[in-house]
């Protein structure tokens, strides 16, 4: 048997566990400390699906795998980041008063400063509730990490207030 096979059968056998958040109304909630880190995998999550509201960002398509997360909107600016990822990630952040059904994208990116990983910078409305999805570019799973920083420096409050919506 070769190392071909041998490698195969065990990835078969070994389990792998599901995503938590790879819905919308399961997503983790981004609280506590300063910048929020989180490590996780989108390898078993389930696509997104046709018809849903997260496909509003141009970026995410119906095949799309991810990883969900809120922040709860408190007029502060932030940037999330999936530097350090081990794949080829889009970062999509959405508004919304109304849950998951209510979604609208108010930033996107794929591929920041850092080659392949993205970031994105938004400002955030007390009262609304903001959600970010961590996907891989082209339907791409892998293994990365999502760090969410306030943001408190004019140059950048200023840049979230000008930039925070798509064209």
């Amino acid at each position: 048997m070769s190392i071909l096979s041998m490698c195969l059968i065990l990835l078969l056998l070994v389990p792998v566990a599901a995503v938590a958040n790879e819905e919308c109304a399961n997503a983790t909630r981004i609280q506590g400390s300063d910048p929020f880190v989180d490590n996780g995998s989108t390898f078993q999550a389930s696509e997104i699906g046709q018809g849903n509201p997260a496909a509003n960002c141009s970026f995410i398509a119906a095949s799309t795998r991810g990883a969900w997360y809120l922040l709860q909107g408190d007029d502060r600016c932030y940037t999330a980041s999936t530097e350090g990822s081990l794949f080829d990630t889009i970062l999509a952040v959405y508004s919304t008063t109304a849950g998951c059904e209510g979604l609208s994208c108010v930033r996107q990116n794929d591929d920041g400063d850092s080659g392949t990983t993205s970031e994105v910078s938004f400002t955030t409305t007390t009262g609304v509730d903001y959600y970010i999805l961590v996907a891989g570019y082209s339907n791409r799973t892998g293994e990365y990490t999502l760090t969410v920083t306030v943001r408190c420096d004019i140059w950048l409050l200023v840049c979230c207030k000008t930039a925070s919506r798509l064209p």
